[in-house]
């Protein structure tokens, strides 16, 4: 049932590739078509909009936990499935009023063009939102039988199709209306190759409507609510702060933190790809009773996740500047502390996904709401004063400093207080491997820094010693933990 872990973090890691790769070419089309004003307001249009599609109020999650817990038990999926679908269907249906109702708001004598396209981009957001979450449901089947594989050739097909979908759009000249109801397509059909990939191997859809009831409803939206709030808090986070960076400095701060942004976002993915795996393993070890597996799960998902963001960073540092120039132009090479402080962030996202699923396992998904929602709301304390103190890198340092006291510091400390009786510490292998990928790292900076002193860098010094890290790191993480 389980699929492996190299072979579908290697597929994801395809993807990845592809959205680099479709990144590349149309980030830079789009700023030199749309002009820097604009392509601040796209920024904060597609950061709010992506942000959007992720949301589903909880109830995948939920689902997920509670197949992931009878993931010996197939007989009882009817019931956790049906009921789930309930409560999408539920949301889906408030969904599609919302859009009708921003439509039918929308002001008659200026029809839905590229030139006015917000209300429309709006509406059909909501339609992709309200259609894509009940298929999310059956994502949730295939994370509980780990068929990583599956959804990593999806996400290549999607990604592949947004991707070239995109870029062709734009050589052709359409508008943004145009390219949110191409990627709207292409987004539910990643959806809905998860429904087509149940259905062929279990000729069942797994809803049964004599297994509705409302006690497993509500105990379904009893968890959910607080995954719910801990989405809340998610909107808020540097993915989305584009809007608030215009509000605070302007469109075009806004647009310089969205090029940054965009860089992060692509080593967040890579930390995604690696680290959820992981996240099923350790909510199933819990369901089975074996808190001790689920915990060095945890452990072991921490360990590969700090490596990986060790060497983002070192990367950055090494590459940041010429890569800024080479993909935007040498004016956005001023961008390259910014870049390096944002990528500070990495750190708190690696503690936040390991520690997310062990605190739903047992039950304290409150606790992780809280958590989440302490962070943004001091981070939204310390914007203003920050950034009016140092500008765009004062806004990151107001990101970083509630990042390293709650993601990282509160969730550490609650994660030993529930692990009593357990090694909650890490072993004396990954405390190994996580030197061995510092010194790796510090080793590559000390031969740049001294070449670069001396001005002896050549260009492609950076890139080379880049990609030596990332083939050591890669070989150490396949022999320490795959192999």
């Amino acid at each position: 049932m389980s699929q492996s872990y190299s072979r579908s973090t290697l597929l994801r890691l395809g993807a990845i590739g592809l959205s680099v790769l479709g990144t590349l070419i149309t980030m830079p089309l789009l700023l030199r078509t749309l002009g820097e004003y604009p392509f601040g307001i796209w920024g904060m249009v597609t950061a709010t909009t992506t942000y959007l599609l992720l949301m589903d109020f909880g109830i995948a999650l939920a689902c997920t936990r509670y197949l992931s817990l009878q993931s010996g038990s197939p007989e009882h999926w009817d019931e956790i499935i049906s009921n789930s679908l309930l409560l999408s269907f539920v949301i889906s249906a408030l969904l599609l009023t919302c859009s009708l109702a921003v439509w039918l708001c929308y002001p008659g004598n200026t029809a839905a063009t590229d030139t006015t396209p917000l209300p429309a981009i709006i509406a059909i957001v909501l339609v992709e939102v309200a259609v894509s979450i009940p298929l999310r449901m059956y994502q949730s089947i295939l994370r509980t039988e780990m068929r990583y594989v599956d959804i990593g050739l999806f996400e290549i097909i999607r990604v592949g199709l947004r991707s070239a979908g995109i870029a062709l759009l734009l050589l052709l000249g359409a508008g943004l209306l145009t390219i949110v109801i191409a990627s709207s397509v292409i987004n539910v059909l990643f959806f809905l190759l998860g429904l087509l990939s149940v259905w062929t191997r279990h000729r069942q859809l797994f809803f049964r409507s004599r297994t509705l009831s409302r006690q497993k409803s509500l105990e379904l939206l009893q968890f959910s609510k607080f995954t719910a709030i801990s989405q809340g808090a998610e909107f808020l986070r540097f993915r989305t702060d584009s809007v608030l960076v215009s509000l605070l400095m302007g469109i075009n701060a806004a647009a310089h933190y969205t090029i940054i942004v965009m860089v992060v976002m692509l080593h967040n993915q890579v930390l995604m790809r690696f680290m959820s795996y992981w996240d099923t393993l350790i909510i199933r070890q819990v369901g089975a009773g074996d808190e001790a597996a689920a915990i060095g799960a945890v452990q072991r998902s921490l360990t590969i996740g700090m490596a990986i963001s060790l060497l983002c960073l070192t990367g950055t540092i090494m590459v940041g500047k010429p890569f800024l120039g080479l993909w935007m132009g040498a004016e956005y090479t001023k961008l390259h502390l910014p870049l390096i402080l944002l990528t500070l962030v990495l750190p708190s996202i690696v503690v936040q996904m390991a520690t997310t699923p062990y605190f739903n396992a047992i039950g304290q998904q409150k606790l992780n709401s809280q958590l989440d929602s302490a962070e943004i709301l001091l981070k939204l304390v310390l914007i203003y004063p920050f950034s009016r103190l140092a500008g765009l890198e004062g806004f990151i340092l107001a990101i970083l400093l509630p990042a390293f006291l709650f993601a990282i510091g509160s969730r550490l400390y609650f994660f030993r207080k529930n692990t009593t009786g357990y090694p909650a510490s890490l072993s004396k292998q990954q405390k190994q491997s996580l030197t061995l990928t510092l010194l790796i790292s510090v080793l590559c900076l000390f031969v740049y820094f001294q070449l670069d002193s001396h001005k002896l860098t050549p260009e492609y010094l950076p890139l080379l010693l880049s990609g030596i890290m990332a083939l050591l790191l890669s070989l150490h993480i396949y022999r320490t933990y795959l192999r």
